[in-house]
């Protein structure tokens, strides 16, 4: 086998690994960090970019691009066309790969997936046995955890956080400190926002918008509804 990649000799310390820096053989083109081969396949288009480190038992291959300053460790796997770049960290046993893109300083961890186009960026937690696929997007400081579950073209953003088995999905949105959790599904084209908490089995589906301080638990579903400010529900 031909190799794309050898080391330059240069090499530095961090958190008591010892990282190579990595040189393309075809072009000259210098890398990024890894600890050794094992972190980085031979085959495909797969890259290590700028400072990029890769460490501990983490595997970049296929088509994958970890650039700029981010960071791959423990058992992650980035594979596929996935992107990591600026400041994200993919730890633990993550996995991220399809077309899916990380990036900012968002850190995705635990035996999270991440795949399809799927975007997180700008401050997310991304963990435990969460997942987000298709074109669904989570971003400024959104917390996701759990069996939480963000698919289609649903948007989770702005301090909004979705734990437990929560499901938001096709264009439903959840912004502004809104909690989803328990087993509630968030659908169709509704969007939680505020300081509202859904949780329990209750389903927001359609139109629906659901905001302000609410705390909707009791087993239904909403469609098509607007409830604002301090409206309780249990």
């Amino acid at each position: 086998m031909k190799k794309k990649y050898g080391f330059t000799g240069e090499t530095k310390t961090h958190k008591g690994h010892l990282l190579h820096r990595i040189k393309n053989l075809s072009n000259g083109v210098i890398g990024g960090w890894i600890e050794n081969e094992y972190n980085l396949s031979q085959y495909g288009n797969c890259w290590v970019s700028s400072d990029a480190k890769v460490y501990d038992n983490a595997k970049v291959y296929g088509n994958a691009k970890v650039l700029y300053d981010a960071l791959v460790c423990e058992d992650a796997e980035i594979y596929g066309c996935a992107e990591i770049r600026d400041y994200a960290e993919v730890y633990g046993s993550a996995k991220v790969y399809g077309n899916a893109k990380i990036h900012g300083d968002a850190k995705v961890y635990g035996n999270s997936k991440v795949y399809g186009n799927a975007e997180i960026f700008n401050n997310v937690h991304f963990c435990d046995n969460a997942e987000i696929y298709d074109n669904a997007a989570i971003f400024d400081d959104a917390t996701i955890y759990g069996n939480a579950k963000i698919y289609d073209n649903a948007y989770v953003y702005n301090n909004a956080e979705i734990y437990d088995n929560a499901i938001i999905n096709e264009n439903a949105k959840v912004y502004e400190n809104a909690k989803v959790y328990n087993d509630a599904t968030i659908c169709g084209n509704a969007h939680v926002y505020g300081n509202d908490e859904i949780t329990n089995s209750i389903i927001i589906c359609g139109n629906a918008y659901i905001y302000g301080n609410d705390r909707t638990t009791d087993i239904c579903e909403m469609q098509d509804t607007e409830i604002k400010e301090e409206i309780n529900l249990e």
